[in-house]
């Protein structure tokens, strides 16, 4: 059975397609270089050619648009198509909640959304009923905001997770506090962006403070399940860090996997559908390291592992380009860049040399499993016990990832090579790309990288390229 699911947001467009149970998935912005990119009609029509499929027996997307398809595919330029009785459209929101593997396991999800199916969204799934609020939510206060402060990450996307790493320059101010905790979050939103427009002085403290508002807003949502029980949580505020060790330090069980945004509503399309014909659940091979695109002929060599862990122990800055790119928004060890937490001026060089983005940005680290508190995905922060300064956000915590042998098994050699040598159980991991751009997704994208960009060498299966 041929089944196709489409993610048709605003931005993040992506298409799953399901072959007998067998997934495999495309993300637009790897292909077109647009960051976020929301994909013109044809591009699906192309994936689905590009993959052999001639025939589909269930299509599920998402409802931003009214884009209608049948079975027999469109060529080239065609551009009307008949609706089909197996055509089904599915709310943003729910897709969001059908995203994560884990949802049919468990009896309770929550979803907390910038934008989609008309409008700002929390939504939560308890014992198989669904409740809904529609105002608007910290996802979208912060993408609001974001754009108010030109922080926009491409002409289509979502800046907010822009801000995560701002709250820590702030102080938390009591008063502040007390003066607008009742707000409603359109007021709360304009305080915000009248501040940062007329007193920028004060807007650390100001965002701080409101931050903590902004949880209490999620604390709200989650007071609506069972805390005995693990939760599914899925949609934009599920990537925020910082929200996301708060509920676990208040005793929250998340179930949470790297495709929650906007990229992987395709996802959740396909195992709505299984659902629906109650099929069993698709798979992927070597999730998360799933997309359709240019995966090096060769793997590395131990004498390659032994080699980059040197030059890294070195201080160089090394490109890390391995199988397939990894779902979401962040590198899992498959599409990164290294290097040392221990180099004094990493943060301000990576910044300015390397990724060219905001001064605030902290980065985020890979650390061997067992080295730090378990998070394969890179979805909490973590307190650091020694003084790593590439990675130390200003609050002494980093955003990180832990890896073991199973997981990503070439990633986890070159970590305990690095380990071996230096003694130190991590390597700052942050994505392949630069400010404005997707994460690389071909060699030839990569190889620039390392041209364009002060990398010092890029290591693409078992090849190594220096300048």
């Amino acid at each position: 059975m041929i089944i196709v699911g489409l993610g048709k947001a605003r931005h993040d467009s992506s298409i799953c397609l399901s072959e007998n149970g067998k997934l495999k998935y495309a993300k637009y912005e790897r292909e077109s270089g647009i960051k976020q990119g929301r994909a013109p009609e044809q591009w699906y029509w192309n994936k689905l050619h590009q993959w052999g499929i001639s025939n589909i027996d269930m299509l599920v997307q998402t409802d931003e648009t009214d884009f209608q398809l049948s079975r027999r595919l469109p060529q080239h330029g065609e551009s009307h198509l008949e609706i089909n009785t197996n055509h089904y459209i599915l709310d943003h929101h729910f897709a969001h909640l059908w995203s994560n593997f884990e949802f049919t396991k468990y009896s309770q999800g929550v979803v907390i959304d910038g934008l989609g199916s008309g409008g700002h969204t929390s939504l939560i799934y308890k014992d198989g009923l669904f409740g809904r609020r529609k105002d608007l939510t910290p996802a979208g206060f912060y993408h609001f905001l974001s754009q108010h402060m030109g922080l926009n990450a491409s002409p289509v996307g979502n800046a907010a997770g822009k801000l995560m790493g701002l709250m820590a320059y702030g102080k938390f101010n009591n008063l502040i506090y007390e003066k607008f905790k009742n707000y409603s979050l359109e007021d709360l939103l304009k305080e915000c962006q009248d501040s940062f427009t007329n007193n920028k002085k004060d807007f650390k403290d100001l965002i701080c403070t409101v931050n903590k508002i902004l949880f209490n807003y999620i604390l709200n949502a989650f007071s609506y399940v069972d805390k005995s029980k693990p939760v599914v949580y899925s949609g934009g505020a599920a990537l925020n860090v910082d929200w996301n060790t708060e509920l676990k330090k208040e005793g929250y069980e998340l179930i949470i996997e790297p495709a929650v945004y906007d990229g992987g509503l395709s996802i959740g399309c396909i195992r709505f559908a299984h659902d629906f014909l109650n099929l069993e659940q698709p798979i992927f091979n070597n999730y998360p390291y799933v997309q359709d695109d240019e995966c090096p002929k060769n793997k590395p060599s131990n004498f390659t592992i032994e080699t980059i862990a040197k030059e890294l122990s070195s201080g160089k800055i090394v490109g890390w380009y391995q199988g397939h790119g990894e779902l979401g928004p962040r590198a899992l060890g498959n599409r990164s860049i290294l290097m040392d937490p221990r180099r004094k001026d990493g943060q301000k060089y990576l910044n300015e040399k390397v990724k060219y983005r905001e001064w605030w940005r902290p980065y985020g680290a890979s650390f061997l499993e067992g080295e730090a508190e378990y998070s394969p995905y890179m979805l909490y922060s973590y307190e650091l016990k020694k003084d790593y300064p590439s990675i130390k956000h200003i609050d002494n915590t980093c955003r990180h990832q832990t890896v073991n042998q199973k997981q990503n098994y070439y990633y986890f050699l070159l970590l305990k090579e690095f380990y071996k040598l230096t003694g130190v159980p991590c390597l700052l991991n942050t994505s392949l790309n630069t400010k404005g751009k997707p994460i690389v997704s071909t060699i030839d994208e990569a190889k620039n990288m390392l041209n364009n960009t002060n990398i010092d060498c890029i290591c693409i299966g078992d090849n190594i390229y220096y300048k």
